[in-house]
């Protein structure tokens, strides 16, 4: 739908935003007529729904976390893909200026996660993360978390310039090349992540292609797949190749007030090579068992995600020390190497529904 096409019915934009600007008046410059509408038309989803269990609780997040504290002090390089670190102006709130941890200061330099050059065909900013170029034990999970807000806050940046004249949801790809045996997340990053992605920024993600898969990969899925709720399983692809490698791109954000002319015989004979290529590649994902199909996403009604993601903690840096926000019960622990690869092994191999009753039976640590 086109946003001269907003409805102005009983769940219009306009009703959610009045229902929220006293208590929130921030939602001005956060989110725009389109982005409502679109969470407001998810099916199945009711009035009341969109407003407390996804605006609310977003809005009242991104106080807990200090977003505005964070991004004052960081920004962002498309060109290179990473962090330059601002002066501080000690005038944000009261809290004074945010001061980085040392690891976060790395992140910012590595560009693990980045916002491609170039859109999707429908106009999707698409992120680009390399998931070997984090070592989050070694980071920790506080500072990865910091890391993908600033990533996320600089993407939404570039989608509020554009005024509701394209889409205000993004595409992540996810590079899994790297050790097949490297030191996988601990259940608190992945947690976390979830969380950031369901409850920080609901109906922020359009869709996750992540490749290469491997047994590894595939095991890792299935233990993300226990904190996602229906929907956003659904928007999550396994492919064999690299996900950047045959994925089709519309124009770079430079080029898209200049687009080019119809393309000549020899680009659509290219361009329609690069389709057969990437249906080639998709399909071989057949023997995946954890593919996940998109094109059903709007079957499914929306649920409450109070028992997926939302049971855990983000970290929230102040001033002096660390607090901890929980929407909900806390979270599961992580129960180690070792029953991590038996897990692994077991998400390769057996059924999805015997995992999970495995991981039940043995409960958690």
């Amino acid at each position: 739908m086109e946003p001269e096409a907003i409805e102005t019915s009983g769940s219009s934009p306009v009703r959610l935003r009045e229902a929220l600007i006293k208590e929130y008046p921030e939602i001005q410059r956060l989110y725009s007529d389109r982005y409502l509408l679109d969470v407001l038309s998810v099916k199945g989803r009711t009035f009341e729904y969109a407003c407390n269990e996804k605006l609310r609780k977003s809005l009242d997040w991104r106080r807990a976390f200090g977003i505005d504290r964070l991004c004052s002090r960081f920004r962002y390089d498309m060109q290179g893909g990473i962090f330059e670190l601002l002066p501080a102006t000690g005038n944000v709130d009261s809290q004074g200026a945010f001061t980085p941890s040392p690891a976060l200061l790395e992140l910012c330099k590595g560009g693990a996660l980045r916002i491609l050059p170039k859109r999707d065909q429908a106009g999707h900013i698409v992120l680009h993360a390399e998931t070997q170029l984090i070592d989050w034990q070694a980071v920790g999970v506080e500072a990865g978390i910091q890391y993908h807000v600033l990533v996320i806050e600089a993407a939404l940046k570039m989608m509020r310039s554009d005024n509701g004249q394209s889409p205000e949801s993004m595409v992540l790809l996810v590079d899994t090349t790297g050790p097949m045996f490297a030191r996988p997340p601990p259940i608190d990053a992945l947690q976390s992540l979830v969380s950031l992605l369901q409850l920080a920024y609901p109906d922020r993600i359009h869709q996750i292609c992540v490749g290469p898969v491997n047994f590894m990969v595939r095991g890792l899925y299935n233990i993300v797949a226990r904190f996602l709720s229906s929907k956003s399983r659904q928007k999550i692809k396994l492919v064999s190749n690299r996900p950047k490698e045959g994925y089709l791109f519309g124009a770079s954000d430079a080029d898209r007030n200049h687009e080019a002319a119809c393309p000549t015989e020899k680009e659509q004979r290219a361009k329609s090579h690069d389709v057969q290529n990437l249906q080639s590649a998709i399909s071989e994902t057949d023997m995946c068992p954890g593919k996940v199909i998109l094109d059903s996403c709007d079957e499914d009604e929306d649920e409450d995600v109070s028992t997926n993601a939302s049971e855990t903690d983000i970290s929230c840096p102040k001033a002096e020390g660390t607090r901890r926000v929980s929407f909900a019960a806390e979270g599961e622990n992580s129960r180690g190497v070792n029953s991590w690869y038996w897990f692994m092994f077991q998400s390769c191999y057996l059924p999805s529904q015997d995992v999970e009753s495995e991981w039940s039976e043995q409960g958690t640590s």
